[in-house]
């Protein structure tokens, strides 16, 4: 018998049992954690660190302001949820809202 994603999915001819979160969250998620890794870190290596876990947040950025949502109140509403441990809140485009994705 089919479960998980293939049985949600199957027959729209995805064949995978296993997915990953979508929504900017994964993006999100390791936005945080490197920005957390680069703060026990000094000097280039915490800078060089901090900025791309910056720059990841253009993932879910983007995804936001393309469904016309904002994307500042976005982006900084799912870094709340992902700071309270909602690791697979993301952005939801069909409900304009943030939902576990």
């Amino acid at each position: 018998g089919s479960s998980g994603i293939y049985a949600e999915y199957g027959s729209s001819g995805i064949n995978a049992e296993y997915g990953i979160a979508g929504g900017g969250a994964p993006e999100t998620e390791l936005s945080i954690k490197l920005s957390q890794y680069a703060a026990t870190l000094s000097g280039v290596e915490s800078h060089c660190i901090k900025a791309f876990a910056e720059s990841l947040e253009i993932v879910p950025f983007t995804l936001a302001e393309n469904a016309g949502l904002s994307p500042i109140n976005i982006v900084t509403e799912l870094r709340n949820r992902h700071t309270l441990g909602e690791v697979f809140a993301g952005i939801n485009v069909k409900k304009s809202c943030i939902t576990n994705i």
